[in-house]
Order: structure tokens, then C-alpha cells, then sequence
């Protein structure tokens, strides 16, 4: 599972959370790095950025796991904007305390917007995030 990490006011430098027994804290789902070989997927991406008109070189993919609802993203933002593809559950998706369903196959755009997806116990099915992070032109 992927860790909670916080960045530091002074340096920006990135390190883990730890609960009050000093374990790393669980960010509530599976994070993986996307870098292409997957024949389907990368026609997918490909569509992606040509219709999004995405053409930051340094673009970084990668997915989500959530294999229930009791995976969640805590509320959080980032100083990059984002483009994400839902595969999977319909799962909601808070944008700046805003919930938005996000079904199978949606996609959305955002800046920097407070962004989250809270549990939702009723769900037993997993979903996927295809989530690009970038730097509009």
C-alpha cells in the first residue's frame, strides 16, 4: 500500500507520517507508476492527450488501486493539475468538498483543487484511477 507522506514548510522536502505507535501510515489504497507497454492502455493514453490537449513532456502516470469502498484518498492537493480516468466501481470524488461520481470510464480535469475520494462502505467491487499529473501550457 502506498504511505502518507507530508512536506516540510521550510525545506519542501517529502517525508513519511507516522501514527502514535510509530508506524507509517497506510494512504488507503495501491499506488503504481505507469511508463507504457500495455497495448490497449497506451492507445487509451494516447486518446488521452490528444483530446485533453496534454503536452507537458515530464507528464507522470500512474494508477490507483482501490479494492473496496473502505479504500479512500484522503482530501489533498497538488501544485500540478490533473487528469483522471475512473475504471470499475462508481466511487465518489470530493473536489474542494464537492462530491462528484466519478463511474466506470469517467474522466475528469482539475488544477490545483482540495481533492479526495472518501470510503464508501456499500462498494465491494474495486476500482482503478488512471491519474496523469501535469503542467497545462
Amino acid at each position: 500500500p502506498a504511505k502518507v507522506v507530508s512536506r516540510d514548510a521550510n525545506t519542501g522536502e517529502l517525508a513519511l507520517r507516522y501514527d502514535e505507535r510509530g508506524k507509517s501510515v497506510n494512504a488507503g489504497r495501491q499506488v503504481a507508476d505507469y511508463a507504457g507497454g500495455l497495448d490497449e492502455l497506451d492507445k487509451v493514453l494516447q486518446k488521452i492527450f490528444s483530446e485533453m490537449d496534454i503536452r507537458d513532456p515530464q507528464a507522470r502516470i500512474f494508477m490507483n488501486y482501490y479494492c473496496n469502498g473502505m479504500d479512500r484518498t484522503g482530501v489533498h492537493r497538488h501544485d500540478f493539475w490533473t487528469c483522471l480516468v475512473s475504471f470499475g466501481a462508481p466511487r465518489i470524488l470530493t473536489m474542494d468538498g464537492r462530491p462528484i461520481l466519478m463511474r466506470d470510464r469517467d474522466l475528469v480535469v482539475f488544477g490545483t483543487q482540495n481533492h479526495g475520494v472518501p470510503q464508501m462502505p456499500d462498494i465491494c467491487e474495486g476500482r482503478i484511477s488512471l491519474v496523469i499529473f501535469f503542467y497545462p501550457d
